[in-house]
């Protein structure tokens, strides 16, 4: 039987591997460590995890799951079938928000780990370290890790759809297109733009040595069936809203084509054309061994720059699940070119010391906190982690009812903590008393909590970015009295007095709110 090109994948020299073992080791541990700075150990409190939590507990709690998903940026599109699934499995089996958060960090964990081992068997052990340094590289600005949302499952989904790939190429057969059209037809149902990741299992079934066209229709075919599977009503949504005259479309941006995440791809893709003329073991090796992850790199690139000619956004967060075959495929480069250097000069003596050292040298980037982060660092943000300290001091120290609890907790991020204070299982205590007390629920840096905390000031959290802290003092304004201003399109605005209540029948209601619909508009 014939060796496979990616077999020849350069080795160190025996008695050398455990010095290589080891820092790659460090390196693992320094971008575990990169994630967790950039994530953070709770989620913060976001818009869209609030809203699938509402989706988690109809479906817990009513019996009522959704068949469709959620509403994406682009209005008519729906997506998250699979997202919803996980996030109320982990819910129904006792897992909050905070342990979700970090289960997600582990499997990021895991996924850097393998894609070390697939770098390491396709390109040696410079590719594997490579590969994890460009995959923590920018990894803010192309994933929102700080908040739990479905694009933060990407990084692990897009690992296994890489190794699923890379197994199709190494040994074709119809049980490795298989495991390759099952892993992108959940990633597709987990995000939107996992739909491409369809042309990626076609082009990788083209790697069969026989029957080629016969093994990409049959990966075509189980991907498509297996996606529509999973969310029948979704994707039949998701048909008619396309072709629909009502699609909308998004102002053209180039956000994703600016990204350096971007730059990558297609150096990478333009690296591979340039090897085609190229001939000898070497270049052979990197070809193969780059199929891959450039099948899954090449649909994307191609989409992001067809998208902007639809006036739809290629912004920076649908690479995320290319990321680890985008860092893959630009660290073979590197690696094919040092194993070439080494063997023109004679010093492959050196290339276990060269691993050793490239892998410390990208532990050491990966721990600098600028590498992991986007140009533009957001700024820290409260945590549903926060939100709990918070309403566990209102509800049992300070015996507030859950009426109370609703209307005068105020906080700058106020819808997001209100959505979140509702779903909370509050202790429901009466009324306790009707002054106007209020609790302002709000971040500051670190230096600036004053020591010690003044009457009514609660400490609840502190990390190097932001402390979180609780104000419960008499009102000077009355909070729950506010003006509405709305009007239809075309007419006059028209401003009334609302006023912000809670009851437990009707909810949280703001009086002299017009109905929803997008014919309205206000402030």
């Amino acid at each position: 039987m014939a060796r496979s090109p990616a077999a020849d994948a350069p080795t160190e020299p025996p008695g050398r591997s455990a010095a290589v073992a080891a820092a790659q080791l460090v390196l693992l541990a320094s971008a575990a460590l990169a994630l967790v700075r950039v994530a953070g150990t709770s989620p913060i409190l976001w818009m869209d995890t609030v809203n699938d939590q509402v989706e988690v507990r109809r479906c817990i709690e009513d019996d009522s799951c959704s068949l469709s998903g959620v509403q994406t940026s682009i209005r008519g599109l729906s997506a998250a079938v699979s997202w919803l699934q996980l996030r109320t499995l982990a819910t129904w089996a006792g897992a909050g928000l905070g342990d979700q958060h970090r289960l997600i960090l582990f499997l990021d964990a895991v996924a850097l780990g393998l894609l070390l081992l697939l770098g390491n068997r396709l390109g040696g052990a410079i590719a594997g370290s490579l590969a994890v340094l460009l995959v923590v590289y920018d990894i803010g600005g192309v994933i929102r890790m700080s908040a739990l949302h479905n694009s933060v499952a990407l990084l692990f989904l897009g690992t296994v759809l890489l190794l699923s790939c890379s197994a199709a190429v190494a040994r074709p057969g119809i049980g490795a297109i298989v495991a390759a059209a099952a892993s992108a037809a959940i990633l597709a149902n987990v995000h939107l733009v996992g739909a491409v990741a369809g042309l990626s299992v076609a082009l990788v079934a083209l790697a069969a040595p026989r029957r080629k066209l016969l093994h990409a229709a049959a990966a075509s075919l189980l991907f498509v069936s297996a996606t529509i599977a999973l969310a029948p009503t979704g994707w039949i949504e998701n048909a008619l809203a396309l072709l629909g005259p009502s699609a909308q479309r998004t102002s053209a941006q180039v956000a994703g084509i600016t990204s350096p995440t971007f730059a990558w791809a297609s150096f990478a893709v333009a690296a591979l054309a340039l090897s085609i003329p190229l001939r000898g073991p070497i270049a052979n090796r990197y070809r193969h061994s780059a199929l891959a992850p450039i099948a899954i790199v090449l649909p994307l690139l191609a989409t992001f720059v067809v998208a902007t000619s639809f006036g739809f956004a290629p912004e920076a967060k649908y690479l995320a699940h290319a990321k680890p075959a985008i860092a893959l495929a630009a660290a073979l480069v590197f690696a094919a070119s040092t194993t070439a250097a080494t063997r023109a000069l004679r010093a492959e003596r050196l290339r276990a010391p060269l691993a050793v050292a490239v892998s410390l040298a990208c532990a050491g980037l990966v721990a600098v906190p600028s590498w992991s982060h986007s140009s533009v660092v957001e700024p820290p943000a409260l945590t549903f982690d926060d939100l709990d300290a918070a309403i566990e001091v209102l509800d049992s120290d300070l015996e507030w009812s859950r009426a109370q609890i609703l209307q005068r907790l105020k906080s700058p991020p106020g819808i997001a903590v209100l959505t979140a204070a509702m779903q909370h299982p509050l202790a429901g205590l009466p009324q306790s008393d009707t002054d106007d007390a209020v609790a302002l629920f709000a971040g500051l840096p670190p230096g600036k909590v004053p020591r010690p905390l003044p009457d009514g000031w609660y400490h609840l959290g502190e990390t190097a970015d932001l402390a979180s802290v609780l104000v419960v003092s008499r009102a000077a304004i009355d909070w729950n009295r506010i003006e509405v201003c709305a009007a239809r399109r075309g007419e006059r605005k028209a401003c009334d007095v609302g006023e912000w209540t809670y009851t437990e029948t009707s909810g949280v209601r703001v009086s002299g709110m017009p109905p929803a619909g997008v014919g309205w508009t206000g402030d």
